[in-house]
């Protein structure tokens, strides 16, 4: 499924739950700019963010190395740094 599809069924959410629609039109138009790939490396580096800011409080969990990793996957899905 391309991202043909994924901005149908966004477009679809939105319309359906109106809290959501910033959230949706932001998702949307980035998956227009970075592509499908992008997204992978844009949800990839905020998952690392999250692991990263668990690894400040859990001790045990490395905070530098997901803080590291989400940092190199949110400049390579970003347009701006390629463009």
């Amino acid at each position: 499924m391309g991202c043909g599809g994924v901005l149908a069924a966004i477009f679809e959410i939105t319309r359906m739950f109106n809290l959501y629609t910033r959230l949706c039109a932001f998702i949307a138009r980035t998956c227009l700019k970075v592509g499908v790939a992008g997204m992978v490396l844009l949800v990839f580096a905020v998952l690392c963010l999250v692991m990263g800011v668990i690894g400040v409080i859990v001790p045990g969990l490395p905070t530098t190395v997901f803080i590291l990793m989400a940092a190199w996957a949110a400049a390579r899905s970003s347009p701006r740094l390629h463009g």
